[in-house]
């Protein structure tokens, strides 16, 4: 007989079950199901790729497409693929995979936000507390870029109610900064810089460091959330006060901020006479909500 695989999104799950279709059909002399599933999302291409438009439901906006890899451990069968867009109606109402081979297959969920990837470092001018608290609020209110992916593995009886879960994580991360100079450090009108730097978690810088200048009043917003802003990569600042010359250095102040999975960090760094002071929150960001947390 005929099957189907339900694809449901959330906790992700597939069900199989029996169609009305009693005719078997047949990819390489194996038999197939058609998987209802709820699933994440993607962007890999494989062979076979099907789209249809499915309503969003409960799904956040944030996410406007999920994909389902399917590979068979027989090599002569074709892997396939199901795009789902998903949209507010008039689409199908149930998540369903097409041709899914009985026997053991890999099944690879992917998820992408709508976010944009971001890497950025402005300069202002430092006014007030409220005004540098409303910049970093506006980078914070924006949806994170983030790539989710869940990859589980299960064999397929023909005839045999089956639920696959996809437990989506991502290792993706967000790091929003400012850095600026205490008010009675900007009345001496000593030369401040900070120097910035990413690294990946093994070290090795992501690119060259960039040198700033933060004298007086001049402060910097930056905000790290690309393909490169994943666990274990850092942000490192060093800060270096000059003495009255403003040629010799008579103070180097060092903060390293490390990127953590699912995890926005919105860090307020403040350079005083005596070392850095920070004020730093920490809001998680998962499927299907987004949360800021203050500590």
């Amino acid at each position: 007989m005929k099957k189907i695989i339900l694809v449901a999104f959330i906790a992700l799950g597939i069900v199989s079950c029996s169609s009305e279709d009693d005719s078997p059909e047949d990819i390489s002399g194996i038999n197939t199901a058609t998987v209802t599933a709820k699933i994440g999302v993607g962007k890999d291409a494989f062979p076979g790729t099907t789209g249809k438009n499915v309503n969003r439901g409960t799904i956040p906006t944030t996410i406007n497409t999920i994909t389902v890899d399917v590979v068979n451990n027989n090599p002569a069968i074709p892997s396939n693929q199901t795009i789902f867009d998903l949209v507010g109606s008039g689409g199908a109402n149930q998540f369903l995979i097409e041709n899914v081979a009985s026997g053991s297959n890999t099944f690879t969920a992917k998820a992408t936000t709508t976010g944009t990837p971001k890497l950025t470092v402005e300069p202002y001018n430092h006014t007030n507390d409220a005004t540098t608290d409303a910049m970093l609020k506006g980078e914070k209110d924006a949806v994170p870029y983030a790539k989710y992916e869940a990859v589980v593995g299960m064999s397929i009886t023909l005839g045999t109610p089956q639920e696959i879960v996809f437990p989506l994580l991502t290792n993706h991360g967000r790091i929003i900064g400012t850095v600026e100079t205490a008010a009675l450090l900007s009345a001496t009108d000593r030369r401040v810089e900070v120097i910035a730097e990413r690294f990946y978690a093994n070290n090795t810088p992501v690119l060259g460091p960039i040198t700033i200048d933060l004298t007086g009043n001049k402060s910097v917003i930056a905000a790290w959330n690309d393909d490169t802003a994943v666990k274990g990569n850092y942000m490192k600042y060093i800060v270096n006060v000059y003495g009255p010359d403003g040629l010799t250095i008579e103070k180097t102040f060092n903060k390293t901020i490390t990127i953590i999975e699912s995890t926005g960090i919105t860090s307020k760094i403040t350079i005083t006479n005596d070392g850095l002071t920070e004020s730093i929150n920490y809001g998680t960001f998962t499927i299907p909500a987004w949360t800021e947390i203050s500590q």
